[in-house]
């Protein structure tokens, strides 16, 4: 699966880690420290988990996942990255930038939020719980 996440453009920016019953995580990607507006995924044992939109920076979206404070899904996804993590798993942090926007008159499209509803459909991954 990592393989079609390639393909379409994905590059693996960093993983997850437990560090004394804490979830941390570690972004390594140049462009991923820079880019707005990107796709994520999170990736274990070669399978997408979950796919997002991180609207600012990944290290910033990253961030709101360490703390795990922020609603349903980002808790769900909290317990079940520090689950993989915690059997060794490490869990992977896939990007891919969406820095080209595409245009229709003056009004821009986000080709981040039009993807991810083509790869949940594709890969259908198990964390996405709406």
């Amino acid at each position: 699966m990592i393989e079609r996440l390639e393909k379409l453009g994905f590059k693996k920016a960093g993983y997850w880690h437990e560090l004394n019953g804490k979830l941390c995580y570690k972004v390594e990607c140049e462009e991923s420290h820079r880019s707005k507006n990107g796709l994520y995924c999170i990736v274990v044992d070669r399978e997408p988990k979950y796919f997002g939109v991180a609207k600012s920076t990944l290290q910033y979206r990253m961030k709101i996942y360490a703390n795990g404070q922020y609603g349903r899904q980002i808790g769900v996804n909290y317990r079940n990255i520090l689950k993989a993590a915690n059997a060794e798993k490490e869990p992977q942090i896939y990007f891919m930038s969406n820095s080209d926007f595409l245009y229709k008159e003056e009004y821009p499209i986000d080709m981040a939020a039009g993807l991810i509803s083509g790869l949940v459909d594709t890969f259908n991954p198990e964390w996405i719980t709406n």
